[in-house]
């Protein structure tokens, strides 16, 4: 989750709070969307995706993890793409991150001390 210099980068940062916080997860889900919606679009493309998932997958299973990141991404992608059109809007999304079992594992993660059990591996 930190670049090479240690630092933590704030959307970094606004995930996890959204991660941690009480509120309803669908609500959580909406923030960490509009996070990495870049362009405001209401949409996530491909190259959006891929850095919400750098971030899930270190977030759910460790820095050193093994977890292919394309092909995590790829499968998430098409399980959420319903309509087929290579973009997800919010609810395609939501879907999507709940229904792949390495995206869904963080958000059954609501503890920060298992967090960075999982992180120290």
């Amino acid at each position: 989750m930190s670049n090479q210099d240690g630092k933590i980068s704030m959307a970094n940062m606004l995930i996890l709070f959204y991660l941690f916080s009480d509120g309803k997860l669908e609500d959580n889900l909406v923030g960490i969307f509009n996070l990495f919606d870049a362009d405001g679009n209401k949409i996530i493309t491909l190259n959006e995706l891929y850095e919400i998932m750098a971030v899930f997958i270190e977030i759910g299973e460790g820095k050193d993890h093994q977890i292919d990141l394309a092909k995590t991404m790829a499968e998430m992608f098409k399980v959420a793409d319903k309509n087929k059109d290579d973009v997800m809007d919010l609810k395609e999304f939501q879907n999507g991150v709940m229904e792949h079992p390495v995206t869904a594992k963080i958000f059954r993660i609501k503890k920060i001390d298992a967090l960075l059990d999982v992180m120290a591996v």
